[in-house]
């Protein structure tokens, strides 16, 4: 007797039901698998804070206790203005950096002087938020000052409020806006781990800073924006423009402003990030806290000031 097996293979329908199923499938896992993602970027970019607040009090143990200055320039015997080093450049040796430190020309120019030149370029990975989409290199910029590798972090300056900063006449505004006599890093000087008075464990000392002009005549709209090379310590110019470290002044964390257009001194640009609601911050005492961009900007300019910034330091965690 003969028996004949008889293969049945899937509908049209059967197929189309089972692609809909992989599809709410793949729907559903999505988000899961972005969140873990962002997560995972958010710790590499709290890592990446941890070590820099590590390496600023590796140098101030190196230096009796003198933290690294924020930013500063060099005047020539000619009268003409270059930038020096800050922040980012004195704090190598203590990343794990030394041979980039060592081939730097300390005394030199950062944006002329060859050995500088060829380092504006070398990519400094604790340097870069990993949220930080765009390229990190930039070259042939119309702007020569946005040439470089990007550096998604900036200093704590202090918060800037009228009549609360007498500032020496050397510090005054001469153009990218005042600096402050209050935060862990300031301009042309280093300040000692004592000036913090408020506590180091209540005292921003370095954040995020991404920021990108929100009009399109600005020019600095698309990346890298307001973000400059680790290498620079300020502009070149006698504008004294930080490109280490900023102050607050007028706006809390992701402020949508544009410097041109709205007339914000480039040393008061917003701190933020592109982590969702908010922004990385590490303290004086090493530790990292995310704030929500919700935060009162009173409250936060307490917490960028080092001395007399008036929060209540028996209080507990941060908001």
């Amino acid at each position: 007797m003969n028996t004949t097996s008889q293969r049945r293979g899937f509908t049209v329908v059967e197929l189309l039901v089972v692609i809909a199923i992989i599809g709410v499938l793949v729907a559903l896992l999505l988000p899961a698998v972005q969140a873990a993602r962002a997560a995972a970027r958010r710790s590499h970019c709290t890592n990446n804070l941890r070590q820099l607040a590590l390496a600023v009090a590796g140098h101030a143990s190196a230096r009796a206790g003198t933290l690294p200055l924020g930013s500063c320039e060099r005047i020539s015997a000619s009268g003409t203005f270059a930038s020096n080093h800050g922040l980012f450049t004195l704090v190598l040796p203590f990343l794990e950096q030394s041979p980039v430190y060592d081939a730097l020309d300390l005394s030199g120019d950062t944006f002329t002087a060859s050995r500088n030149v060829a380092h504006r370029y070398t990519v400094i990975s604790t340097y870069v938020c990993p949220e930080w989409s765009d390229p990190v290199v930039y070259r042939n910029m119309t702007n020569a000052f946005m040439n470089g590798t990007v550096l998604t972090y900036q200093g704590l300056g202090g918060a800037v409020r009228s009549g609360e900063n007498p500032l020496p006449a050397t510090l005054a505004d001469r153009g990218a806006g005042e600096t402050s006599n209050n935060g862990l890093f300031a301009w042309g000087q280093g300040r000692r781990l004592a000036f913090a008075t408020d506590g180091l464990s209540r005292t921003l000392m370095v954040g995020e800073f991404v920021q990108r002009d929100v009009s399109a005549t600005s020019g600095f709209t698309a990346a890298p924006g307001n973000v400059r090379s680790w290498i620079f310590g300020g502009s070149a110019d006698s504008g004294r423009g930080s490109y280490a470290f900023k102050c607050v002044k007028n706006h809390g964390l992701n402020v949508k402003v544009s410097r041109i257009g709205d007339g914000v001194p480039y040393n008061h640009l917003p701190f933020g990030s592109f982590h969702a609601g908010g922004a990385l911050f590490a303290l004086g005492d090493g530790s990292v806290q995310f704030l929500a961009e919700s935060i009162p900007l009173e409250l936060f300019k307490d917490l960028t000031s080092a001395a007399g910034g008036g929060l209540d330091t028996t209080a507990g965690a941060l908001p």
